[in-house]
């Protein structure tokens, strides 16, 4: 097994607000919009633009985020950056500055639906899962690594999208 047992990551903790008040997301102010992204940023960033258009349309029972949710979202985030810039954005991945500086690695394997496929992963995170089992483990082969990463953070199998992704973003590494 090429991850020692001592090397965890806490599980992934999704947001789970409750709607601020009885309207469609896309009625809500911009300032409103990004009072609730804020809030998801905070306990799931980095997270990716479609991810917080997902959450905010689970927040109000929708099935899906539309169109007019994602316009609002973008409204909102457009907002959080003309005022506040509380939140930074790198390859559409939204986080805190705190969170930039401490990327959190972040368990997946109890996880479901897209927050669990690779696109949804911030090359920001894959690199901290890599620096942290470098520190632990030592220095390993690229395909090694590989897998120990995908470990990590949740995935028991490393095919495909996944595999190719996290190949490209660790290869920095070395």
């Amino acid at each position: 097994e090429v991850l020692q047992k001592g090397i965890t990551a806490p599980s992934y903790r999704m947001s789970n607000l409750k709607a601020p008040k009885k309207v469609e997301p896309q009625e809500l102010k911009p300032t409103e919009m990004a009072d609730l992204i804020t809030q998801i940023v905070e306990i799931e960033g980095p997270i990716h633009f479609d991810e917080i258009a997902r959450r905010v349309a689970s927040i109000f029972d929708k099935s899906r985020a539309g169109k007019r949710i994602q316009e609002s979202v973008k409204a909102g985030l457009k907002n959080i950056q003309r005022t506040t810039q509380s939140l930074i954005v790198e390859e559409d991945f939204w986080m805190t500055r705190s969170q930039k500086e401490t990327v959190p690695v972040r368990d997946r394997s109890e996880a479901e639906g897209p927050i669990a496929k690779s696109d949804n992963l911030s090359s920001l995170e894959i690199l901290a899962a890599g620096k942290l089992i470098r520190k632990e483990s030592g220095s390993m082969e690229l395909p090694e690594m590989v897998k120990a990463v995908a470990k990590l953070l949740g995935f028991s199998r490393v095919v495909g999208d996944l595999k190719s992704r996290l190949q490209k973003v660790l290869s920095q590494l070395y």
